[in-house]
C-alpha cells in the first residue's frame, strides 16, 4: 500500500478505527453511553422468542422502541440465536461488534467522496483520522442502537446523492444503488425523513427561483419517491394506521402547538430567555451554562448548567461526547478537547463559506437545510422541553459525510502559517479524541 494508492488513507483510516473502536468496546460495559438499550434490545427479543414483529407502542418495558423501523432489529435477529435464551450476552457482544463495522463502511464513504474532491492523501487521512477518533463516532458506533445502521446509510446516501447529481452522465449502476441505500435508510429509522429532506430540497430549489429541476435531479426525486412508497406495507400491514393498535396518546404525538412554541424558536436558536418560558415568569439563565462542559438535559430538577434552551450549544457538545456528563477524563482535558474541536468547526465553515467552490455550495446548502429540518422538529417541545425532542446530534449524524468535506476544505485551501497551524490542530485533536476514549469512564446524564 503506497502512498500514492488512492485507497491507501482509507484503509489505514478504517484500520485504526477498528483499533480504536474495539478497544472502547472492549472496556465500555454494553449499556454505557448508550440511549435506550433495554427498548431495542426488546425488540430483537421478540423477533427471536416470538418469531414475529413488534407491534407499534407494544411498550412492554420502559423506554419502549417498538415503534421504530424494523430493518436493524431484523439483522440483529440473525446472530446468536441459540444462545439468546441463555446468554444474552454473547448477542449483544455480537451486534455491538456489528456497529463498529457499520462505522467501517461509514468510513469508507466519507473517505470515497473526499477522494472525489481532494488527491491529498494527507489532508484526507487526517479528516477521516479525526472524525473516526471522536468520542461521539464510538457511541454510536458500538452501541446496541439502530442509529448506528441509520448514520451509515445516511452517509452512504449522500454520497451517492451527490455522484448522481454531479456526473456528467446519468450512471443507471449508481441510481440502483442510491435506491436500494434509501429505501434500506427508511426501513432503519423515521428520522432518517431528515436526511431525505435535505436531499429532496437540493433537487427542488431551482424551482424557489422559478426554474426547473434539471433532468438529473427530477430522476432522482423520483427514486425518492419510489422508496418512499415501499413504507407502505410496514405501516399498513404493522398496524400503524389501525385505530386499535395506535393513538396519538400511546405514542405522545399529541402535543398543542400555541405561538409560545413558535416564539420560543428564536429563543432557543439565540439564547434569548426571554423569549423561553419554562414556567409562567420563569426564564432559562445564561450565565452559568458554561460553567460545566456537560450538556445536563436532565428532566427532572434543572441544573444551571444545562444547555437544552441552546441550540448550537447543545448540538456542538452532543457530537462530540454526547449529552453525557463523564467522571474521567478530567474537565480540563473536556473542556480542552471542546476548544480544540470548535477552532476545527469554526475554521471550517469560514473556508467552506468563503469558498466559490460549487461542491461546497451543495454541502453548505444540505447542512442549512437539515439544521433548519432539525430546529421545526424541536417545536411541538418547545418551549420547556427540547431535550425531548430531536436535538441530540445522533439524530443528524450522517452529516459527518459533510464534516468530512468542510474538515478536507479547510486543510487545502489554508495557506502559509494557518496551514500549518490547522494541521497542528487537526492532529492534537485526533491524540485528545484518543486519550479521552481510552480513559473514558462515567456516562449519566446529571
Amino acid at each position: 500500500m503506497g502512498i500514492n494508492d488512492k485507497n491507501g488513507f482509507i484503509t489505514l483510516a478504517v484500520l485504526f478505527w477498528l483499533l480504536i473502536g474495539f478497544s472502547y468496546l472492549d472496556h465500555t460495559p454494553y449499556n454505557h453511553r448508550s440511549h435506550d438499550f433495554v427498548g431495542h434490545l426488546n425488540n430483537t427479543s421478540i423477533l427471536i422468542n416470538e418469531n414475529r414483529l413488534y407491534k407499534p407502542y407494544e411498550l412492554a418495558i420502559p423506554g419502549g422502541e417498538t415503534f421504530q423501523q424494523p430493518l436493524y432489529y431484523l439483522l440483529a435477529s440473525l446472530f446468536e440465536r441459540e444462545t439468546f435464551k441463555t446468554d444474552r450476552s454473547k448477542h449483544i457482544n455480537c451486534i455491538r461488534s456489528l456497529s463498529i463495522v457499520y462505522g467501517a463502511i461509514a468510513l469508507v464513504f466519507i473517505g470515497k467522496i473526499l477522494h472525489l474532491l481532494s488527491n491529498n492523501y494527507l489532508a484526507n487521512l487526517l479528516t477521516l483520522l479525526l472524525i473516526s477518533s471522536t468520542p461521539k463516532f464510538a457511541f454510536i458506533f458500538s452501541t446496541y442502537n439502530n442509529d448506528s445502521i441509520t448514520t451509515m446509510f445516511g452517509i452512504i446516501s449522500i454520497y451517492y446523492f451527490y455522484k448522481l447529481c454531479k456526473e456528467k452522465e446519468w450512471d443507471k449502476k449508481s441510481s440502483y444503488i442510491f435506491f436500494i441505500i434509501v429505501t434500506c435508510l427508511l426501513y432503519s429509522k423515521l428520522t432518517s425523513l431528515i436526511c431525505i429532506g435535505g436531499m429532496v430540497f437540493i433537487c427542488i430549489k431551482n424551482m424557489l427561483f422559478l426554474k426547473k429541476p434539471s433532468i438529473f435531479e427530477i430522476r432522482i426525486l423520483k427514486i425518492i419517491v419510489c422508496s418512499m412508497l415501499t413504507l407502505l406495507p410496514w405501516f399498513i400491514f404493522n398496524g400503524y394506521f389501525s385505530l386499535k393498535g395506535f393513538s396519538s396518546e400511546k405514542a405522545d404525538l399529541k402535543r398543542s402547538i400555541t405561538i409560545e412554541n413558535f416564539i420560543a424558536v428564536p429563543g432557543i436558536i439565540f439564547r434569548i430567555g426571554d423569549l423561553i418560558n419554562i414556567r409562567p415568569g420563569i426564564h432559562p439563565d445564561y450565565s452559568h451554562e458554561w460553567d460545566k462542559p456537560w450538556t445536563l438535559p436532565t428532566w427532572g430538577t434543572i441544573p444551571a448548567e444545562t444547555k437544552r434552551y441552546d441550540y448550537f450549544g447543545f448540538v456542538f457538545i452532543t457530537s462530540i461526547i454526547g449529552e453525557y456528563v463523564l467522571s474521567s477524563p478530567s474537565q480540563k482535558v473536556i473542556w480542552t478537547l471542546l476548544i480544540i474541536h470548535l477552532i476545527v468547526c469554526l475554521s471550517s465553515l469560514y473556508f467552506a463559506f468563503k469558498s466559490k467552490e460549487s461542491h461546497l455550495k451543495f454541502f453548505l446548502i444540505l447542512m442549512i437545510v437539515v439544521v433548519c429540518e432539525q430546529i421545526v422538529l424541536l417545536i411541538p417541545f418547545l418551549p420547556r422541553d427540547p431535550n425531548h425532542g430531536f436535538m441530540d446530534y445522533r439524530y443528524i449524524s450522517w452529516l459527518w459525510i459533510v464534516w468530512g468535506v468542510f474538515h478536507l476544505n479547510s486543510l487545502i485551501s489554508s495557506k502559509g502559517y494557518m496551514k500549518k497551524f490547522l494541521y497542528l490542530v487537526f492532529i492534537a485533536a485526533i491524540l485528545l479524541n484518543i486519550y479521552t476514549l481510552q480513559t473514558i469512564e462515567g456516562g449519566f446524564w446529571w
